[in-house]
């Protein structure tokens, strides 16, 4: 199923998305864990089989809305945790070559990422209570000079255990949707040179973008998923999460040691390589139309605000 989170006369739903339509679930089965994407998720297997069961009723009675009499939300509003990892070494080659650029006023060459790149899948803490979703604007502090996007591919955790084996991670996962990991890239790279990582480069209103819809995890393959980063309509990048240098498993089995996942925490893939401003060292420019696609998902799309 496509799951989505949708509005119309100040009402929210969760509803399955069928061609140009959608069928409200909770209006063809009257059942708690069809009120929310969260209570979808934390009802587990048997709230799955209630949504299958309300999409095959709606579809059968006509009980279908068409998609332009909503707008969609983020998906899932209020995630358990947000945990976002950095597993592209593309992309980590090309934003060093862009900062070492920066730093010398020299062109540089792409560095390699080090040692510690492959020994483990290094993660940072986002901010799970703010978050946006399809068509929202983002704005642009008025502290950042640069305003960056990044294609993100994001997991939606279904079930709670700690340990996970790498070979059982399938086991924990929901979903799948869309990741905007909105930067400001200063002052980003004067917080990583702290050594205490991100906090005002990445915490700031519509930094955490989430959409359109979830992907139940039985149709969709996170590990050979293909993304694009258009802007304005022109591609910027592209690249599959069959690049990743640590799989799913791996970063499921390194998230949970020690620790329990949650339903409805979020573990996003870190940029997909070549997807975004500083990839390329090009920065988007105030009123730019921002789209991300990930077959299998759709396109995710934000336009960015003028800027200070």
């Amino acid at each position: 199923m496509k799951l989505v989170t949708a509005q119309t006369d100040g009402r929210s739903f969760v509803a399955a998305a069928i061609g140009d339509g959608l069928i409200d679930l909770g209006a063809v089965a009257d059942a708690p864990s069809l009120t929310s994407m969260r209570a979808l998720i934390q009802g587990g297997d048997r709230a799955l089989d209630l949504a299958r069961e309300a999409l095959e009723r709606g579809r059968a009675t006509g009980q279908i809305m068409p998609a332009t009499e909503a707008a969609l939300m983020a998906p899932l509003s209020d995630p358990a945790a947000l945990h976002c990892c950095s597993v592209f070494p593309g992309h980590y080659r090309q934003a060093r070559r862009t900062v070492a650029t920066w730093m010398t006023g020299q062109p540089a060459e792409e560095a390699n990422p080090p040692p510690g790149f492959y020994a483990a899948p290094g993660y940072y803490k986002g901010n799970h209570l703010n978050i946006t979703g399809p068509d929202e604007e983002i704005p642009w502090p008025a502290y950042a000079s640069w305003l960056d996007f990044e294609l993100e591919l994001a997991l939606i955790v279904g079930s709670s255990d700690s340990d996970v084996r790498e070979e059982d991670w399938q086991r924990h996962v929901f979903g799948w949707t869309i990741y905007n990991d909105v930067s400001a890239r200063h002052p980003l790279i004067e917080e990583i040179g702290m050594g205490t990582g991100p906090n005002k480069g990445k915490d700031f209103d519509g930094a955490n973008i989430l959409g359109p819809c979830i992907v139940t995890a039985d149709e969709f393959d996170g590990t050979r998923a293909a993304g694009e980063a258009r802007v304005n309509g022109e591609p910027w990048g592209a690249a599959n999460s069959s690049e990743m240098a640590h799989g799913w498993g791996a970063i499921l089995a390194h998230r949970s040691r020690a620790e329990r996942l949650h339903p409805g925490e979020i573990i996003t893939s870190g940029c997909f390589t070549g997807c975004s401003g500083i990839d390329h060292d090009r920065p988007p420019q105030p009123g730019d139309l921002i789209e991300l696609e990930i077959s299998g998902i759709g396109v995710l799309r934000n336009r960015i605000a003028p800027g200070p």
